[in-house]
């Protein structure tokens, strides 16, 4: 009798912690390019009702809750209000949906448009608010800034990726009912944004960009040795950084999947060793609040984990760089899966290739360049 005892004991215990462990779940996901040649991970989701959609890029140097931007509600308002429908038809493919929604997404958007379209989103949906709202400070490429936000409650649903592609949507049971906490905030020119701490609390995942899926609370046995394994470090703004050999130099670079440049760094390039420039080139870059930043562009030698990769295009920003040395965005994270958990931080080689910043750079200078810089003939 107590044999029984122990043993049913024993089996309630395993299916208790059976219960506990998230089932891995997969979210379709796409590499959307913009008029301006701008690369981007961004994945499709309902947030009012089943028949309309809305796009999100991941940044995992955004932490914090997901982020609303009121400057696509107004866009999408207009769409409403034109009497467009947006992701109607089936046999369109999601890029070309992309496309559309980059396109838009580059008219202006007064404040008045903004406020009304977020009114008008919380009075058609399921959506409610949650406390009265916070204060976030907002780390950008060229400036820092405070701003109060709406806290809202919404049940999300990814569209999740199938064996015939993206087509059916994640259930409210496997979410929970009571959906996720999103902030608000103006981005202009943005779609909404899956931040780093919304990965995080569905880690372990793995953003495979060679698939196009997006794999949450996947096993840690996934992490194998084709993965050159980092320990997960946060900076005080949340984004986590990793050390990049640049130029001959160790230098602490943050993961920003959210930017498309190659690399940038801050404009004390002494830091660098070795660089060098065929043409003088610059690149405007745009940061979150919109602000602008002017880079000089140079080429160097980079060394992640144990992939090198010569005379790849670096980004000298005329602007510091908080809490960290640069960034790393998609124009050579494109060439990794990458895996995200509380501990870790790793990279899987794929098939991509990194690509140039010569598609939207102008020639000339921002300022005079480091002498150590040689001008290659």
């Amino acid at each position: 009798m107590r044999d029984f005892v122990v043993v049913a004991c024993l089996l309630v215990i395993i299916f208790t912690l059976s219960q506990c462990v998230s089932p891995e779940v997969v979210i379709a996901i796409d590499l959307l390019t913009d008029v301006s040649d701008n690369e981007s991970i961004v994945l499709n989701g309902y947030l009012n009702s089943p028949s309309q959609s809305c796009f999100f890029i991941i940044d995992t140097a955004y932490a914090g809750p997901p982020v609303l931007s009121l400057h696509y509600l107004a866009i999408i308002e207009r769409r409403e209000r034109r009497k467009r429908r947006f992701w109607t038809d089936k046999r369109k493919s999601m890029a070309y949906d992309h496309r559309c929604d980059t396109n838009d997404l580059s008219q202006p958007v007064t404040k008045t448009e903004q406020d009304s379209a977020f009114l008008a989103f919380k009075s058609r949906s399921t959506c409610r608010s949650f406390t009265s709202g916070c204060t976030m400070r907002l780390i950008g490429i060229g400036e820092t800034s405070e701003i109060h936000s709406d806290l809202i409650l919404c049940p999300f649903r990814p569209v999740l990726s199938g064996r015939f592609g993206a087509h059916s949507i994640l259930s409210r049971s496997k979410i929970g009912e009571g959906g996720d906490v999103f902030v608000t905030n103006p981005l202009p020119n943005s779609l909404h944004i899956i931040t780093s701490d919304f990965l995080l609390h569905r880690s372990p995942c793995l953003i495979e960009i060679s698939t196009r899926k997006l794999h949450f609370h996947i096993d840690a046995s996934r992490l194998t040795h084709e993965f050159d394994v980092f320990d997960t470090v946060f900076t005080e703004g949340g984004a986590i950084v990793i050390p990049v050999e640049i130029g001959g130099r160790v230098m602490r670079i943050i993961i920003d999947t959210g930017a498309s440049v190659t690399l940038a760094v801050s404009k004390s390039i002494e830091q660098i060793i070795v660089c060098s420039y065929t043409t003088e080139t610059r690149v405007m870059q745009q940061g979150i609040h919109g602000e602008s930043v002017c880079s000089n562009v140079v080429q160097c030698d980079l060394q992640l984990g144990r992939h090198k990769m010569p005379n790849v295009d670096v980004l000298i920003n005329s602007h510091e760089i908080n809490d960290s040395d640069g960034y790393m965005g998609m124009g050579i994270l494109r060439m990794f899966d990458i895996y995200i958990s509380h501990e870790h931080i790793a990279f899987r080689r794929n098939h991509n290739l990194h690509r140039s910043v010569s598609t939207f750079s102008v020639p000339g200078s921002c300022s005079r360049r480091p002498s150590h810089c040689s001008r290659r003939s």
